[in-house]
């Protein structure tokens, strides 16, 4: 198995508030391509997850978070999908 190649996207939040979710991916839609919301269940509550962006190589991903960070998203991580 391949572990630094396919589709990698980049999780900058996760809220319980869907509009708060709606309202980041609006901004990141504005600068990004592929700003997205996945659901996530856990414990019996619903996390609506941010991400944005896509790359192909586990070593184009430094770039973009690089990027995601210097625009002040600090917390932003990458995401195998």
């Amino acid at each position: 198995m391949d572990f630094n190649s396919g589709n990698f996207t980049f999780q900058v939040g996760a809220f319980i508030e869907r509009k708060n979710a709606e309202r980041l991916k609006a901004k990141l839609d504005e600068k990004y391509e592929n700003a997205h919301i996945t659901i996530y269940e856990r414990g019996g509550k619903i996390f609506y997850r941010v991400r944005v962006g896509k790359c192909q190589k586990l070593d184009e991903t430094a770039k973009f978070v690089a990027l995601l960070k210097k625009d002040g998203y600090t917390d932003v991580f990458t995401v195998a999908e």
